[in-house]
């Protein structure tokens, strides 16, 4: 049996999850591993990744799949500074990824998102912390928008706009 070692985080980038793939004949090489998972934490920061181990009978990316259908779309590499690059890019946040964000959350008007992703765009500049994940950093910021803003900014009816203070205040 051959030993696989995947590594696997969504690239909003790319619009799809990648994985990192090591594979031994019997056994994980846990140095290899190790090392791995120390130097994505010391390029990448505190970003989560899913952490998958299972055995085929072949080497083959493609008997990872034909194990488990879980991972049919996940493109995979083997190189370590590749993953780590895609990642790092995934973490740069720009005004698209604000604005997609609050979109997901609420049904706003074109003027409504602008003043929204200005008002969370001078919260991200103020923030002194620079290794947040780019989930973890919108999430904070929401929070503080939905806080601060929402009796100034009519953004929807008051039910839905409770029920987001409550998904938020208790994450």
């Amino acid at each position: 049996m051959v030993s696989h070692f995947i590594a696997i985080q969504s690239s909003y980038v790319q619009g799809k999850r990648i994985g990192w793939h090591s594979v031994n004949e019997d056994e994980m090489d846990k140095d290899h591993i190790r090392s791995f998972l120390i130097k994505y934490k010391r390029e990448c920061g505190n970003v989560h990744l899913g952490i998958h181990k299972l055995k085929t009978d072949r080497r083959s990316k493609k008997s990872i799949a034909e194990k488990d259908k879980f991972f049919e779309d996940v493109i995979f590499t083997s190189d370590i500074d590749e993953f780590i690059n895609i990642a790092k890019r995934d973490g740069e946040l720009v005004a698209d990824d604000v604005a997609r964000f609050i979109l997901s959350m609420l049904p706003v008007s074109h003027l409504k998102l602008q003043k929204l992703i200005y008002l969370a765009t001078l919260g991200i500049l103020r923030r002194p912390e620079r290794n947040y994940s780019k989930n973890r950093l919108l999430h904070t910021i929401m929070v503080q928008l939905l806080n601060r803003y929402s009796e100034n900014i009519e953004l929807m009816e008051e039910t839905t706009l409770n029920r987001l203070k409550m998904m938020y205040s208790k994450s």
